[in-house]
């Protein structure tokens, strides 16, 4: 059985906000994300954590576009590494983090960062030494679709968020058949490697580790661009660090994300939103969610 995702049951789950708090009372997200050529991928990850609600976002940049996030986004503390990391991230991925990384902090990784033959081996490093939950993404995904295998050595949370193509690489499916087995391949795969999956797509499908399957029907076309998957992870982990669980918080963020996509789309057209229009209209979807609008 299939639960149905609406603004009821979001609205029970969303984690609350209290006056007499902190930033630490919000949770910490880290972020090793981005690239040299793509290093908006950190940036939207980055403002996505923070309008979701993170007490603090500390961002992994590698030399070339250290200085773009500094400058662009003045919120997020950005530590800077060997470009190394974000090239072939080598054996330095973990040493390099390790350090910086809270045992409570949500960690993001994988958007925009690449593909290469070291960046598989670091990734799967990434993922043997994680004791925090781990959202990957994107091109974090990608690098493990050769060895999913190592998915069952992880001590922490695992979170993923597949596109149906990305999907399709990691599984050995063909996209034509997830699309015509979208439950049972998401459930499967959950209970199989112990892990939250989120395939996003027209009617997102969530499932637990224990193969507990959730839809979301929110958003339209306009989520249909390079950059609004990267939003979404930033909504997730700006959720899950203010202390919503890894199932509360990938329902509140696809639901809101979805919600922000259709308001935008009302002033701008399903045409013209950005993903960074996203993380404009947050906002506004949490309000008429509070019943503030």
């Amino acid at each position: 059985m299939i639960q149905i995702v609406d603004g009821k049951l979001v609205k029970n789950i969303i984690p609350k906000r209290f006056q007499d708090s902190h930033k630490g009372s919000y949770g910490t997200v880290a972020v090793i994300c981005g690239s040299k050529d793509m290093p908006g991928a950190s940036r939207l990850v980055s403002r996505g954590a923070y309008a979701a609600g993170a007490g603090l976002v500390k961002s992994f940049a590698g030399e070339s576009f250290a200085s773009y996030l500094k400058t662009d986004i003045p919120e997020v503390i950005v530590k800077e590494v060997y470009e190394s990391l974000f090239n072939t991230f080598s054996e330095d991925l973990y040493m390099e983090t390790e350090n910086e990384i809270g045992v409570k902090d949500i960690i993001v990784f994988g958007c925009g960062v690449g593909q290469n033959v070291d960046l598989e081996s670091a990734a799967e490093d990434l993922v043997i030494n994680n004791c925090n939950t781990l959202i990957i993404d994107g091109d974090g995904i990608n690098l493990l679709k050769n060895n999913p295998e190592i998915l069952l050595e992880n001590k922490g949370i695992i979170i993923l968020t597949p596109h149906p193509k990305e999907f399709s690489r990691i599984t050995g499916h063909s996209v034509e058949y997830i699309l015509r087995n979208k439950e049972d391949c998401v459930r499967d795969f959950a209970m199989k490697y112990n892990v939250y999956l989120l395939l996003k797509g027209k009617g997102t499908i969530i499932s637990d580790p224990e193969g507990n399957l959730w839809l979301n029907n929110s958003g339209n076309s306009s989520l249909s661009k390079g950059g609004t998957g990267d939003v979404l992870s930033g909504f997730i982990a700006g959720f899950a660090a203010q202390g919503a669980s890894p199932l509360e918080s990938m329902i509140v963020a696809s639901y809101l994300h979805g919600k922000a996509g259709e308001m935008a789309s009302e002033e701008l057209s399903e045409y013209c939103v950005m993903a960074s229009d996203l993380i404009k209209f947050l906002p506004n979807a949490i309000k008429v969610l509070q019943g503030d609008e």
